[in-house]
């Protein structure tokens, strides 16, 4: 194993079986003692965090505005319902949850396999208009409808492509829970109003997004826990 280091980057290089493995960490001094920080942990830890934040944010915002009833409203109704603390919580989780789920785009940008690092751009794509629906709210009108759409297409493209990449990896089981998210949700698009397919459409994306994350710290520890 080789050691190099950059003005504030440090590289772990792992030469084998034909390949070349480099894991970076950050030097941070925690409680007068210097730990390295994995760089690789923050992107799947992040997307976890996504998850609890925006499930938080919708809970709060939702009991904040009395009158949002499930099955009867979007989510995206509560960001101008006109009662300014839940629009805040709502707006502000939309856009922070778009942020912390840039990370594990961009970490998946990084990983082997060609569906893996698809989907990671798909995944970037989606933190924009993530944080972007916070900003560009209903009354927006039509720019607020493209960008809700750009989200949802981009949503599924990551949950298909990354699928296919637990598919090549041997993960069939998450696999199959994807195809059944997938189908389930084009049903309820088809056979429910919007404001009913869309809760369960984003409830989908969320259990997807936690699963993924989670997968992805499970690689990177038995990763680097073969060195």
């Amino acid at each position: 194993m080789t050691f190099g280091q950059t003005p504030s980057l440090y590289s772990f290089v792992r030469d084998g079986a034909g390949t070349i493995e480099t894991y970076e960490y950050v030097p941070a001094v925690v409680g007068g003692r210097l730990i390295m920080i994995d760089l690789s942990r923050i992107g799947p830890v992040c997307g976890c965090l996504s998850v609890i934040v925006f499930t938080i944010c919708w809970i709060v915002s939702a009991l904040l505005w009395e009158d949002w009833t499930l099955g009867t409203h979007a989510l995206s109704d509560i960001g101008v319902c006109g009662v300014d603390s839940a629009e805040i919580v709502f707006n502000l989780g939309c856009m922070l949850t778009g942020f912390l789920v840039l990370f594990p785009g961009l970490r998946m940008t990084e990983m082997d396999g060609t569906w893996f690092r698809t989907s990671g751009y798909m995944v970037i794509i989606c933190s924009v208009s993530c944080a972007a629906i916070g900003v560009v709210t209903e009354d927006y009108g039509i720019m607020h409808n493209i960008t809700a759409s750009t989200y949802a297409v981009f949503a599924a493209v990551f949950a298909i492509t990354s699928a296919a990449g637990d598919y090549v990896i041997g993960k069939k089981a998450l696999t199959a829970l994807a195809a059944v998210m997938l189908i389930a949700s084009g049903i309820m698009c088809v056979a429910q109003p919007f404001a009913v397919f869309e809760p369960f459409a984003i409830v989908c994306i969320l259990i997807w997004t936690f699963v993924q994350s989670a997968l992805m710290l499970r690689l990177d520890t038995v990763k680097t826990g073969s060195e």
